[in-house]
């Protein structure tokens, strides 16, 4: 579990700071240039999760750290549970699978299942983040959530384009609320509450909102929820 993660208050302070700064889930691309197989892939997740280099962890679940691995591999999802589950602890396994499915299907143009494989990404680190008295992994939740809501757009528009009832920023909004109460709700000492994580979950909901909102400029083609409705 995420227990075996929390380190020292200095070093949370230190993180957290940095974050405020803007230095936030920056992509590395010499390190995507080595990840050409499924193994070293899961090696660099072991690594970073070693180190409690939340940092390295985001920059992992970015589309970029996972370029060269879908160019070299034809099938990475193959074998890929067994493989993270053998590698990985809980929930990190189930993070990395679902964040390699939710790359193939986006590099295939399947938004709907991208959001769906991000989604689970996002539900199984926040059942295991809401457990543990530690912020230090606040990063990995911002980069997860607001990856949910660029997915959750593309995917809406997929919809729209199969003629179908738009429905994923709406889910997404509702996931984003589970993770601002996962933040809000801790009672962790003060240097390691998750409070801190409120103002990014609220933010991106915010976008989800702002998304909808525009969405109400076409008058009768939305519900009063700000939700597009299709036009029979």
């Amino acid at each position: 579990m995420l227990r075996s993660l929390v380190g020292s208050e200095m070093c949370i302070r230190d993180r957290y700071q940095r974050r405020v700064r803007g230095k936030d889930c920056q992509s590395d691309a010499t390190m995507s240039s080595e990840l050409k197989t499924i193994p070293d892939y899961l090696n660099a997740w072991l690594e970073a999760i070693h180190q409690v280099d939340a940092q390295r962890l985001c920059n992992l679940l970015q589309p970029s750290s996972l370029a060269s691995l879908l160019q070299f591999v034809p099938r990475p999802e193959a074998q890929l549970d067994y493989l993270c589950s053998n590698k990985l602890p809980a929930p990190f396994d189930e993070v990395a699978a679902s964040t390699v499915r939710a790359n193939v299907a986006l590099g295939a143009n399947k938004m709907l299942d991208a959001y769906t494989y991000h989604a689970q990404a996002l539900n199984a680190f926040v059942k295991a983040f809401k457990e543990v008295e530690s912020n230090q992994m606040l990063t990995v939740l911002h980069s997860l959530v607001r990856e949910l809501r660029v997915l959750s757009i593309k995917a809406d528009a997929e919809l729209l384009k199969a003629g179908k009832q738009p429905e994923k920023v709406d889910d997404a909004g509702r996931v984003m609320m589970s993770c601002f109460s996962v933040c809000n709700n801790d009672r962790s000492p003060l240097e390691q509450n998750k409070k801190w994580g409120t103002l990014g979950v609220v933010n991106q909901l915010f976008s989800c909102l702002l998304y909808t909102s525009d969405a109400a400029d076409e008058e009768d083609s939305v519900d009063l929820g700000g939700r597009r409705i299709i036009k029979k």
